[in-house]
């Protein structure tokens, strides 16, 4: 009897041990993911005031009489980027783009993006040189791949 209670004391001891050593690991991971948590916070801060600048410019971009030049981080923007193409197809009409018009293009041709200083109009132009000729300034990406498939 003596030795059942002896097995049974040993268990239990390790079993509260293997306990406390699992807590103590638990209590570890809870602090580190405190810490991811705090930072993600602090990310998601961020970009809901970048959201909230960039929809309270989106009103104002293509407003009729607007004085203000769209910048670089609106013509990222998807939003922007479909009023755009919206506004040229009202202009123009309906536009047809069909696979052979995406076989033509080569890869080392894009659309530069230039604002007229004058009047601010956005220009879209495969000319290059086009701020060099005219009181133009030009969107600069860095980048010319836009990774479309041509």
């Amino acid at each position: 009897m003596l030795e059942i209670n002896i097995i049974i004391a040993i268990a239990c001891i390790v079993s509260i041990a293997w306990a406390l050593y699992k807590g103590y690991l638990l209590n570890k991971r809870r602090a580190y993911l405190t810490k991811i948590s705090d930072e993600l916070e602090k990310v998601l801060a961020k970009m809901n005031q970048l959201t909230g600048s960039l929809s309270s410019s989106q009103s104002t971009l293509f407003a009729k009489g607007s004085s203000e030049r769209p910048g670089l981080e609106d013509l990222v923007d998807p939003h922007v980027l479909s009023t755009l193409i919206t506004v040229l197809v009202k202009k123009y009409g309906n536009l047809y783009v069909g696979v052979n018009d995406f076989k033509v293009v080569k890869d080392e041709e894009y659309v530069s993006v230039y604002v007229d200083t004058s009047t601010n109009d956005i220009v879209l132009s495969i000319d290059h040189n086009l701020e060099q000729k005219n009181s133009i300034t030009m969107a600069n990406f860095t980048d010319p791949d836009d990774n479309t498939y041509h």
